[in-house]
């Protein structure tokens, strides 16, 4: 019983430094010590933080082992899938990815992240319309978001549309902020880019 009861405790203290926790490899450690001492099942989230911790830190095969359980016992399992989808893709398992990315969208039609990531996966297996239908539904449910544009504009440039390539890198340009020079600069060299391709195969 003293033991239980000192799991338990264990249980809460790791979790809340779980939480705190900046340190990339720390946060992982911690997670992974909840895991070991909830053995009432407490805190049915920590599979997922865990998961979502280790590919954070681009360990995608433990992240894929953390998020196996979550996607069951997570209360927004959608989170689950979605992120290890993006693990998969990482590791260059494109169909797994592309089925996870599926199933986080038929939990939550409207999870636009999901709707982005399938669409890169798809991309890099050269179904340009399945990409091009999941970018812009992303874009749809989120046309404010400078991201989007830029990925779209990456898929068009990718498959020699470079007009419509040198739009979307324009509009994702008008949407980042002023502060972010860094990012201006990168988009701005792409929307030339785009221009000058779109010039030479008029």
């Amino acid at each position: 019983m003293e033991n239980f009861v000192t799991m338990l405790m264990d249980s809460y203290r790791y979790y809340d430094l779980a939480k705190g926790a900046t340190d990339p490899k720390m946060r992982t450690e911690y997670w992974d010590l909840v895991l070991i001492n909830d053995i009432q099942r407490k805190f049915p989230d920590a599979w997922f933080e865990c998961g979502f911790a280790y590919y954070e830190m681009g360990d995608y095969q433990t992240a894929i082992e953390r998020l196996n359980p979550a996607t069951e016992d997570d209360p927004s399992p959608y989170r689950a899938y979605n992120t290890r989808g993006c693990a998969k893709d990482e590791l260059k398992d494109y169909l797994g990815a592309i089925i996870d990315l599926t199933k986080a969208i038929e939990l939550k039609p409207d999870y636009f992240e999901a709707y982005a990531n399938r669409s890169t996966g798809r991309a890099i297996l050269e179904d340009f319309p399945g990409a091009l239908s999941d970018i812009e539904m992303a874009i749809m449910m989120k046309p404010n978001l400078n991201t989007l544009y830029l990925q779209r504009g990456i898929l068009y440039f990718n498959f020699k549309k470079f007009n419509e390539s040198a739009k979307d890198f324009a509009k994702s340009l008008s949407l980042t902020p002023p502060e972010n020079k860094t990012q201006i600069d990168h988009i701005d060299s792409l929307v030339k880019k785009a221009v000058e391709k779109a010039r030479l195969n008029y």
